[in-house]
């Protein structure tokens, strides 16, 4: 598994790190920025329904015109870290790759 360390707001990933940016994070809710996600728009059901699916998540909202992403989570049995760590490691999955190659062009 990826370790995801909070960086200045950032998760620490492969994906280019201006990519995923965790805003806010307390235990139970998550608000991240995921700078695809606007441009994207055929992959936000797969996006909700792919975060969803993860074990503990009661809701899911997403606002692509700030490229913003609100998860709320059950925070029994799941500390903050372990949540954050498998969130962020979905979103790398789902990460368009084409949006990968745009960060590896901008490197």
């Amino acid at each position: 598994m990826i370790n995801v360390e909070q960086v200045g707001g950032q998760c620490n990933s492969p994906v280019r790190d201006s990519s995923l940016q965790i805003v806010h994070s307390t235990l139970g809710r998550l608000r991240v920025r995921l700078a695809w996600l606007r441009c994207c728009p055929s992959l936000h059901e797969r996006l909700s329904t792919s975060i969803l699916s993860l074990a503990a998540v009661r809701e899911v909202r997403l606002t692509p015109a700030i490229n913003s992403i609100v998860v709320c989570y059950d925070p029994q049995g799941i500390t903050e870290k372990a949540f954050q760590e498998k969130f962020c490691h979905l979103l790398q999955q789902l990460t368009p790759v084409h949006w990968l190659r745009c960060c590896e062009a901008d490197n």
